[in-house]
């Protein structure tokens, strides 16, 4: 953004600059009016053949062309309106602020209050980058602990489970056969002398009574 404008006269020619521009490209812009200094040479201050004139386009420009002395060039006008073209991308207020609440007497100054801004910026966007890279480190020391949790809580079922599936058949709990198998004919049950009745002898050719149990 063109923030000084530059109405220049020498010899009855006149040229009309916006800065800041390209500054190789000013020798050009002199050279038409018949200025044969180079820009580093032609101060604001008017001269018995040469007159600057200077106007503040907005607050900042306003700021540097009050502060600015009559030794300051056209080069250090133009390097001060680059600087903080650059220092600003996204508005001037800031800067018309500091640049009006300033003591600077020239261009030289002014560059420091830039200067300054410049370093104040970058420590804030430094700050910024670190808060942002504490959270984040923090976030995925919180991750790793969750992660690192519910995968021991994992391991310890998985364990548990190949453990359980390792594990021993159980123990088998076997009851002796009857002493006297003989009387075990005709016994729906053979051998089992747990469940082994004494049953009517009708029914199975045995001397047995209803409801009596085998004691042998």
């Amino acid at each position: 953004m063109k923030t000084v404008y530059a109405f220049i006269r020498h010899q009855g020619n006149s040229l009309a600059v916006d800065f800041p521009l390209n500054i190789y490209d000013m020798p050009d812009h002199l050279g038409s009016i018949g200025v044969r200094l180079p820009p580093g040479k032609v101060a604001v201050a008017d001269t018995k053949d040469l007159s600057v004139k200077l106007t503040g386009l907005n607050e900042v420009g306003e700021a540097i062309v009050e502060k600015l002395a009559g030794s300051d060039s056209l080069v250090d006008i133009n390097t001060l309106c680059q600087a903080i073209e650059q220092a600003c991308p996204y508005g001037y207020e800031d800067m018309a602020d500091r640049l009006a609440a300033s003591d600077s007497k020239s261009a030289k100054e002014l560059m420091q209050v830039v200067d300054e801004f410049i370093q104040t910026q970058q420590s804030q966007q430094m700050g910024g980058i670190l808060r942002r890279f504490l959270y984040i480190r923090r976030r995925l020391f919180v991750a790793g602990k969750e992660a690192a949790s519910m995968d021991k809580g994992k391991k310890s079922q998985q364990k548990q489970e190949n453990g359980d599936a390792h594990a021993p058949p159980g123990k088998r709990y076997t009851v002796p056969p009857p002493k006297d198998t003989t009387r075990c004919k005709g016994c729906p049950y053979p051998r089992v002398g747990f469940i082994c009745w004494k049953l009517p002898a009708d029914r199975y050719g045995q001397d047995r009574q209803a409801g009596e149990v085998r004691t042998d």
